[in-house]
């Protein structure tokens, strides 16, 4: 399934959000591949993957590492299924 991610960094920058995400990059190729992140301003990121393991994805994300950063980087994501047009 191909995901798409809006993140919203109220107490950081994308350039903080994309330290994070790179420095979880292992653990994330456990549930994902092909994940890009883009920049939308200093404080909104798009990320985009391929997820092949939804459970290993919520398992993550409620880490207490990854509930950690989102504290700190003040973090709202919004997560979306995307579908190829047909």
């Amino acid at each position: 399934m191909n995901i798409m991610m809006h993140i919203k960094i109220n107490n950081g920058t994308f350039e903080d959000y994309s330290e994070y995400v790179s420095s979880q990059s292992d653990a994330m190729s456990a549930f994902c591949r092909d994940t890009v992140l883009t920049k939308v301003d200093d404080h909104t990121a798009i990320a985009t993957s391929e997820l092949f393991d939804p459970e290993g994805m919520k398992a993550m994300l409620s880490s207490d590492v990854a509930k950690e950063y989102a504290e700190k980087l003040g973090l709202e994501r919004t997560l979306y299924s995307l579908q190829q047009y047909q």
